[in-house]
């Protein structure tokens, strides 16, 4: 015991990681459902998703304003009833949106599970869009805009999302208060009968999941759900040549700095290696770009790299926040790392501890129900199977610091990247 004191305990190498075993089924109407039954909490949580986001649009901004006010009042309780009645039983029903798809979840106590499915059938199903409701909504968000874009992080960051995507593409189009003005009830009436419906929809169950709960799922959503038309536009995106943009700002006492560049979806065969590759330049705390311009340099208390995939595309982001003084040296530094990644290999050391550090981070993935239902959901929904998890894993294991510089030559080329500096 006092060894074990002394020395610490041994570490070892994670050897298997495998995606969560998960049930899958289809409901009486064709509604796909996915179940992972984990854990030793009676807790349970339903997920019901459409794929309705910003390719589905007809109206700027309408997708996310339509799932957020679908919990907002049915044709039989109004939005406090709807609290009330399920906050009596300790439960919660929370809705959330990204670009590509748009759920409405609820989280009880298994014994609660069919009371609490009617409310959550009649709230998906019956959803009134109050007007009072949607205008508190609109001043809310025009609000919080405004607040937003006063900040430079948030000017630089919409500059090169919009820059690599350009302004019209679901993907790059930034939300303006007059967006939010312009929002009509028909508008988010419309939305919803265009696709929320058994034909655009699944479901995602995970907890202490039981075969009455399928069975209860399969009574309240698989027959009386109406059938949607969802028609989605994905805009022909011809990649613009990449610039250098500087933003003058007097708003902020920080200069934001913004590069990054157009890549591809997680269907995409070198994702993988990329995700791995992007680990070491600014993924985690031991970055190289934390090690040099945080640790070394001191000019940024945060500075990371990240691959933001959506359904059907996907960008590489570099982003910190300087002191006007240190901007053209931090630039300068990045492009540095971005060189040493293309010209010199990897050494062995440093890609072990960070295979190590992603295999111990996929853990956390899968720990526990809900965290392995989100995974499972994000294959799901981005059209990938059961190879995608075991492929990225194989990857993360194996994958050479030969490899890795192929894809830093491919990929981590400044002269191909956009450069925002707002400050």
């Amino acid at each position: 015991m006092e060894n074990l004191r002394k020395y610490g305990p041994p570490i070892h190498t994670i050897e298997q990681v495998s995606l969560p075993k998960y049930n899958f089924c289809t409901l009486d109407n064709g509604v796909p459902l996915y179940s992972i039954s984990q854990g030793t909490q009676e807790i349970i949580k339903i997920e019901v998703v459409f794929q309705s986001g910003r390719t589905y649009e007809q109206k700027k901004v309408v997708s996310r304003a339509c799932n957020n006010q679908i919990k907002e009042g049915s044709s039989r309780m109004s939005s406090r009833q709807i609290v009330d009645h399920v906050d009596y039983y300790g439960a919660s029903i929370r809705t959330g949106e990204n670009l590509d798809s748009c759920s409405i979840s609820l989280f009880c106590l298994t014994k609660h599970f069919e009371i609490l499915l009617p409310i959550l059938r009649e709230v998906i199903m019956e959803p009134l869009f109050p007007e009072d409701e949607l205008r508190k909504y609109i001043q809310t968000n025009s609000e919080r805009l405004k607040i937003e874009l006063v900040k430079n992080d948030v000017i630089a960051y919409r500059t090169i999302t919009e820059s690599i995507f350009t302004k019209e593409h679901p993907y790059g189009y930034n939300s303006e208060i007059s967006d939010y003005g312009a929002l009509l009830r028909e508008d988010l009436v419309q939305h919803y009968e265009n696709n929320y419906g058994a034909n655009n929809c699944f479901i995602f169950l995970s907890g202490m999941v039981k075969d009455e709960h399928i069975a209860a799922c399969n009574r309240f959503f698989g027959n009386g759900f109406r059938t949607a038309n969802p028609r989605e536009k994905i805009p022909q995106l011809i990649d613009p040549h990449p610039e250098k943009l500087i933003i003058e700002s007097d708003k902020d006492f920080q200069t934001a700095i913004k590069l990054g560049r157009r890549v591809f979806d997680r269907n995409h065969a070198d994702y993988p290696g990329l995700y791995v590759l992007n680990s070491i330049l600014g993924g985690y705390f031991g970055s190289r770009l934390m090690s040099n311009i945080r640790e070394d340099k001191g000019y940024t208390y945060n500075i990371y790299s990240e691959v933001d995939v959506m359904k059907h595309d996907g960008l590489l982001l570099i982003g910190t926040e300087v002191n006007a003084d240190f901007a053209e040296k931090t630039i300068d530094e990045i492009f540095r790392e971005l060189r040493l990644l293309r010209e010199e290999p990897i050494g062995i050391e440093e890609l072990d501890m960070v295979r190590n550090y992603l295999l111990g981070r996929i853990l956390n993935f899968i720990d526990g129900p809900f965290n392995s239902g989100r995974l499972l959901k994000s294959i799901v929904l981005s059209g990938l199977d059961e190879n995608y998890f075991n492929n990225l894993v194989h990857t993360i294991k194996h994958v050479t610091t030969e490899n890795l510089n192929v894809l830093a030559n491919r990929y981590l080329n400044e002269d191909n990247m956009w450069l925002v500096r707002v400050g």
